[in-house]
């Protein structure tokens, strides 16, 4: 798997003492506590993220489903083929291109400002909204030099504004689809293309037969997923298997390890993009799948093709950057090299 670490391979559910967590690594335990309502959203040190009871989730459906009926249309599909097409001509002729500076993020947002209506005072500090989000307050490019792995920058403040404009009506979009254009779709893209760049035979595969760019994207979300760790508490008192949770329990589920596990998935640890993967979890399942998992599916379908078109190789001496931790981590700076003819 082509991160700075491998996933643990899944075992049977331990319990951690010191954290008053159960660790959770096998794809039939994880996949059941996913889908356990019970279990709710949480910090890794066991601090509730989302307000039981509340009607935010219905609100939040209403706003992603919105969003999601103006990307379903075959026009919204052609304007992203166009849009990556013009930026791949953007960087024609470059010696030094990062895969992920130069076209996954850019990209990424010139979509959301496209969908957010393109008013171009709105535009600008969206754009550098998302730049700080997903690069951190250091844009320039040199923070990302002689590092093998970096840590992920908290959001703060950038966050906070754009809830001012989400209550200002300045962003007409989801704050879900919001990261899902610039967080999630971008972090997914990067890992999975390095994954596929490494992979020659998978390449060629999908070259010869288009058709399977579907099944190509489960496969990848399930072998290149950026999330590693999700953690969950316990509103009751509940069983798992053989394993009995109590109430205010931290449960920690291993996201890689079960997506790994080879009583599931045969041949676990090589990608195959022929392999029914039906039940991966790389956008967690249930009522917690990730609201996102739209728009990383369509922009995967879209995008690859084109990447691929293009002939990507990693250059000798030139190493990729990450970011991130054992939660979530992903590519932050991708050195490639695209074939002169696929420009010509």
């Amino acid at each position: 798997m082509p991160i700075p670490f491998r996933p643990a391979l899944p075992g049977a559910p331990c319990f951690d003492a010191a954290r008053n967590a159960w660790i959770l690594s096998r794809y039939a335990d994880v996949s059941t506590a996913l889908r356990e309502p019970a279990l709710c959203q949480s910090t890794a040190s066991n601090e509730p993220t989302t307000a039981q009871g509340s009607a935010h989730p219905a609100r939040l459906y209403t706003d992603v489903q919105a969003d999601m009926t103006r990307m379903s249309t075959a026009a919204w599909r052609r304007h992203m083929e166009e849009t990556l097409f013009r930026r791949f001509r953007q960087i024609k002729g470059r010696r030094r291109i990062d895969l992920v500076r130069d076209i996954i993020h850019p990209w990424a947002t010139t979509l959301l400002v496209t969908l957010n209506g393109g008013e171009a005072v709105y535009s600008r500090r969206l754009a550098q909204i998302c730049e700080i989000l997903f690069y951190g307050p250091a844009t320039d490019g040199t923070a990302l030099q002689g590092s093998e792995l970096r840590p992920a920058q908290p959001s703060g403040v950038p966050e906070q504004e754009l809830d001012r404009m989400l209550d200002g009506r300045e962003l007409l979009l989801s704050k879900s689809m919001f990261f899902g254009l610039t967080q999630t779709m971008p972090s997914f893209l990067a890992k999975a293309w390095l994954a596929l760049i490494k992979s020659p035979d998978q390449i060629a595969k999908l070259i010869d037969n288009p058709k399977l760019m579907p099944n190509a994207t489960e496969e990848l979300l399930r072998y290149a997923g950026v999330v590693h760790t999700l953690y969950r508490r316990s509103t009751c008192d509940l069983s798992i298997g053989e394993i009995h949770i109590g109430k205010g329990q931290l449960v920690i589920l291993e996201i890689d390890s079960a997506n790994f596990d080879p009583d599931r998935f045969e041949n676990s640890d090589r990608m195959d993009i022929t392999r029914p993967t039906a039940g991966h979890l790389g956008l967690g399942t249930g009522m917690n799948a990730c609201v996102g998992s739209f728009v990383v599916r369509l922009a995967c379908s879209v995008a690859t093709p084109a990447l691929l078109a293009a002939r990507p190789s990693l250059p000798q001496n030139r190493e990729v950057v990450w970011t991130g931790d054992r939660t979530v981590l992903w590519p932050l700076s991708i050195p490639i090299r695209f074939a002169a003819a696929a420009f010509a």
